[in-house]
């Protein structure tokens, strides 16, 4: 299949893990390094409201090296910042009819690392830079 002709469909993972926007970061943290993913989507009464990264979480959780604070006071600390606080809310949206080229320029322009894909009001998939990083060196070695 050409790559022109392909869309986010082809290429996104439907298995979409979320957050609830009142979830601590404590908890964001821990999925991010069990499931070893950097984007979650922030739903709320099913609609996506925000998405969560790492870097959002890096860049506001109390880190393991702030002045030599013990583990369990620094994941104290985290336990009171919520997702809502941290998350990205001006969140663009996709299809699933949307072209790769498409998406992969939003993503470009918006500096985006995932793009929640929406279809009838919900959610059904996301579409990473590493899936489209997968799909151009599938298509390199194809080539």
């Amino acid at each position: 299949m050409k790559l022109s002709a392909l869309t986010v469909r082809d290429i996104m993972s439907e298995d979409v893990e979320t957050l609830d926007p009142n979830d601590d970061v404590d908890l964001a943290e821990m999925f991010m390094r069990l499931d070893n993913l950097h984007h979650f989507p922030v739903v709320d009464g099913g609609q996506v409201v925000g998405v969560i990264s790492h870097r959002d979480v890096a860049h506001h959780s109390v880190s393991p090296s702030s002045s030599g604070m013990a583990i369990e006071a620094r994941r104290q600390l985290n336990l009171r910042i919520k997702v809502k606080d941290v998350m990205t809310t001006d969140v663009r949206l996709t299809s699933p009819d949307t072209s790769i080229l498409d998406a992969a320029e939003a993503m470009k322009s918006g500096y985006l690392g995932c793009l929640p894909v929406i279809e009838d009001d919900a959610l059904v998939g996301i579409v990473t830079g590493t899936d489209l990083l997968a799909l151009l060196i599938r298509a390199i070695r194809n080539d």
